[in-house]
Parts: structure tokens; C-alpha cells; sequence
């Protein structure tokens, strides 16, 4: 009878372990996923900065050009 009482706290220790175990490299994978899209994203933001930033010196040296056309122009 004591024999099947160990048996039984044993077997439910090893499956409440299992359990945590499971549910815990979920949430690592759960976490590295997250981690890798939020650095995708950023990745991202930073593209379009930089992609941002070049039309608007872009802008600006046709701007700058075209005054300093103009002005040559007028003279």
C-alpha cells in the first residue's frame, strides 16, 4: 500500500514538472519571437528614417539649385 502511495506522489512530481517545463520553453520561444519582431520593426523605422532623411536633403540641394539658378538668372 505505501508502495503505490510513493508511486503516485512520484509520478505526479515528475508530471507537474513536465508541465512547468513545457510551459516555460513556450514562453522563451514566446519571448524570442517578440524580440526578433521588435527588432525587425525597428529595423524597419530606421529604413524609412534614413529613406526620409535623403528625400529631404534632396529637397532641399534641388531647392538650394533652383534659388541659385534663379538668382544667377536675374543678375
Amino acid at each position: 500500500m505505501l508502495f503505490f502511495i510513493v508511486i503516485i506522489f512520484l509520478g505526479s512530481y515528475y508530471l507537474v514538472n513536465l508541465i512547468l517545463a513545457i510551459v516555460a520553453m513556450s514562453y522563451d520561444e514566446l519571448q524570442k519571437k517578440a524580440e526578433e519582431d521588435d527588432m525587425a520593426a525597428a529595423a524597419e523605422e530606421e529604413a524609412m528614417r534614413v529613406k526620409t532623411l535623403k528625400l529631404k536633403q534632396s529637397y532641399y540641394f534641388n531647392a538650394y539649385l533652383y534659388s541659385s539658378n534663379m538668382s544667377i538668372n536675374e543678375c
